[in-house]
């Protein structure tokens, strides 16, 4: 007699979610749908501002590569330029150090 009530309460079970998922369902849908497409719809735009912010961070690493490449093909910097240069200043402020002037 376990067996036969085991299958008879899984039986019931199952009946009573089609019940319930037939009665919830529609008004599930209705309020659960749009709540889905404007997550999608957000995640993509997030996506796409994510790929558009790379792209841009990559064109300005090609830009800073290229020119140190000018730089040291045209005025024969060393390949370690970092011992020659000090970041932040500008040539003239390079120039006058040599020069002994500051």
């Amino acid at each position: 007699m376990g067996v036969k009530h085991t299958i008879f309460k899984g039986a019931m079970y199952t009946a009573g979610a089609m019940v319930l998922g037939a009665i919830i369902g529609p008004t599930a849908k209705k309020t659960v749908r749009p709540m889905i497409v404007g997550a999608i719809g957000r995640a993509m735009m997030v996506s796409k501002e994510a790929k558009a912010l790379l792209l841009m961070s990559r064109e300005e690493w090609e830009d800073v590569v290229a020119e140190a490449r000018y730089i040291k093909e045209n005025q024969g910097l060393p390949a370690s330029s970092t011992d020659s240069v000090v970041v932040g200043e500008t040539s003239s402020m390079t120039d006058r150090k040599a020069s002994g002037i500051d």
